[in-house]
């Protein structure tokens, strides 16, 4: 089977800044992640929005950084969306309850 990687990449308009994540976040590929949030994640004048349409697979260390950005930018009082994710993933932030922090996120 062939491995997916994962990349990871930041769009920025007027408004918003848009990181996208594609293929696999697990251990490995976390830090990569961490970094791109770490540079937008203060940005409190823009919503911080992460596109999941591309990402195939999470793992629990994926989830906590997820959970780090959305607890980060509700420290900070500063919108924060996680838009496109994927069926198999939405089932597991329904699972592990990562969806009742999405619930309270702001736009």
């Amino acid at each position: 089977m062939k491995q997916v990687k994962f990349q990871v990449r930041t769009e920025e308009t007027e408004q918003k800044i848009t990181i996208v994540a594609e293929g696999e976040l697990d251990l490995s590929t976390a830090p990569k992640l961490t970094e791109v949030i770490g540079q937008s994640v203060g940005r409190t004048d823009k919503l911080l929005e992460m596109d999941l349409g591309a990402l195939q697979y999470i793992d629990s260390t994926g989830l906590g950084v997820m959970i780090s950005m959305l607890k980060e930018r509700d420290r900070l009082n500063a919108g924060v969306a996680i838009s496109n994710i994927p069926p198999k993933i939405k089932r597991l932030f329904d699972i592990t309850g990562v969806s009742r922090f999405l619930g309270g996120s702001r736009q």
